[in-house]
C-alpha cells in the first residue's frame, strides 16, 4: 500500500514524541515521512507509532499493531532462534548485581530488577575512546539508586564509521534479552559519545526518549542529514 502525499500529518509515537510533516510512503508496517525540521525523510515503524493524524481524520493504529501476549512470545522466541541470541534463563529478581559483558558492549543490571517484567529503563552510553567499562563504573552508583539497566558499547569511538547499523543491532539485542521498558530508552555520552547519543535519537526516534549529553552537539544538516541519508 503506497499514500499519495499526504498535507498536514502529524504522527504520535508511543515514546510520547509528535512528528510533523507530510508522509510520502506507507505500507503495512511503516511510514516514511518528509519532516518539517530536517530537509530529509526518515521511516518510523508502526508498531512505534500510536496515532497518525491527517487533518480532521484520526486513524488510530495502536490496535492494529500490537500483538496479542501470546503472538509476542511467539515472535520473540523464533527471532531469537534466528538470530542466535543468548537465551539463558534468568531468575525472577537479581538478589545481586549483574555486569554482563560480551565482545561489542557491556550491560549492567541493577540488584532487585525483576526479569519478567519490562518496567526499567535503559541509558545507553557512548565513549569517545569505547570506554566501555569507565562508564559503567561511572553511572553504577546512579543505576543502583534509581534502579536502571545500563548498556556501554565497546565499539563505537570518535574514529568509527557506519556504527549506526552496528548499535542498532545491539541495543536490539539488549532490548530483547533484558527487562528494558521500551518507552524509557535514554541516550548519553560525552564529547564524540554525545555527539553520536544525539545521532542515534535521530536514527531511532521511535526508541529513544531522552538525550543527556555532555559538550556534545551536531549540527542538524550537516551532521544528520550525511549519516542518515540512504539508511532510513
Amino acid at each position: 500500500m503506497n499514500c499519495a502525499f499526504c498535507q498536514a500529518d502529524t504522527v504520535y509515537l508511543k515514546n510520547g514524541k509528535v512528528i510533523e510533516g507530510k508522509i510520502v510512503e506507507e505500507t503495512d508496517d511503516f511510514v516514511r515521512i518528509s519532516r518539517l525540521d530536517f530537509n530529509f525523510k526518515i521511516k518510523y515503524l508502526k508498531k512505534s507509532i500510536k496515532k497518525i493524524e491527517r487533518d480532521a481524520n484520526i486513524e488510530d493504529i495502536s490496535a492494529k499493531s500490537d500483538l496479542s501476549s501470546d503472538e509476542v512470545n511467539k515472535n520473540s522466541s523464533s527471532v531469537k532462534a534466528k538470530d542466535n541470541i543468548d537465551t539463558r534463563s534468568f531468575s525472577n529478581i537479581n538478589e545481586q548485581p549483574q555486569v554482563v559483558e560480551k565482545n561489542e558492549y557491556i550491560v549492567y543490571l541493577p540488584a532487585g530488577i525483576n526479569n519478567f517484567k519490562k518496567i526499567y529503563p535503559l541509558v545507553i552510553i557512548f565513549h569517545p575512546a569505547a570506554k566501555a567499562r569507565d562508564m559503567i563504573e561511572f553511572w553504577r552508583p546512579i543505576a543502583d539508586e534509581n534502579k536502571f539497566i545500563l548498556y556501554a558499547s565497546k565499539k563505537f569511538r570518535n574514529d568509527v564509521k557506519d556504527w549506526l547499523e552496528i548499535e542498532d543491532r545491539m541495543i536490539r539485542e539488549v532490548c530483547r534479552n533484558y527487562p528494558v521498558a521500551e518507552e524509557k530508552v535514554i541516550a548519553t555520552g560525552l564529547s564524540g559519545g554525545g555527539m553520536g547519543a544525539h545521532m542515534y535519537s535521530v536514527f531511532r526516534e521511535d526508541l529513544i526518549s531522552a538525550v543527556i549529553t555532555n559538550v556534545g552537539r551536531i549540527h542538524p544538516e550537516k551532521n544528520i542529514k550525511r549519516l542518515i541519508r540512504g539508511k532510513r
